[in-house]
């Protein structure tokens, strides 16, 4: 885990003076998820996804048969957003380079959850797989299966990636892969 100390000296933002959340988990993991920006939960822990939209994923993982601390979880902004608002663009800007750190220290498949993530990430040509937000879910029932139907997706990405990785090692198949 990453404290937000790491970014105590971000300067020149918006949202300077919100508090400022971390990555969760491990950078060589199989797996990289982006959020948005951190939610009031995540604000008053210091974690990333720790709140519902947390919950909700936590299960997406247990679907990959994952455990939490085997991915690695960030956000594109770094800051807390009053009324959960849109990050403004300069904000993102601000933090990108925080960002692209993190996606060079990942070795996983990189996951936009969301929109505002996925167009980010897309722009800078960035390579990902989109995902619907867990909120999205949460929020409107009827995306429930939408955020399932990703997840199956995500699985089979998952397992290409392993197979590759391996291949990769020069390693034999295993059942995992």
């Amino acid at each position: 885990m990453h404290k937000s100390k790491e970014y105590q000296h971000c300067q020149g933002c918006p949202l300077q003076g919100n508090t400022k959340v971390g990555t969760d988990g491990d950078p060589d993991g199989p797996i990289c998820f982006v959020g948005r920006n951190p939610g009031a939960v995540e604000k008053m822990r210091g974690l990333p996804f720790v709140g519902p939209a947390g919950i909700r994923l936590d299960k997406v993982i247990a679907d990959l048969k994952l455990e939490r601390e085997d991915v690695f979880i960030t956000n594109m902004v770094k800051c807390w957003t009053p009324n959960d608002a849109e990050p403004p663009n300069e904000a993102v800007e601000r933090c990108w380079g925080y960002l692209t750190f993190e996606l060079h220290r990942a070795k996983g498949i990189v996951v936009a959850l969301g929109r505002s993530c996925q167009k980010a990430l897309t722009e800078r040509e960035v390579p990902h797989f989109s995902m619907i937000h867990p909120s999205a879910a949460i929020r409107r029932g009827l995306y429930e299966a939408v955020l399932r139907r990703d997840t199956r997706l995500l699985k089979k990405e998952l397992a290409v990636w392993r197979r590759r990785k391996s291949r990769a090692k020069g390693g034999k198949r295993s059942a995992k892969s």
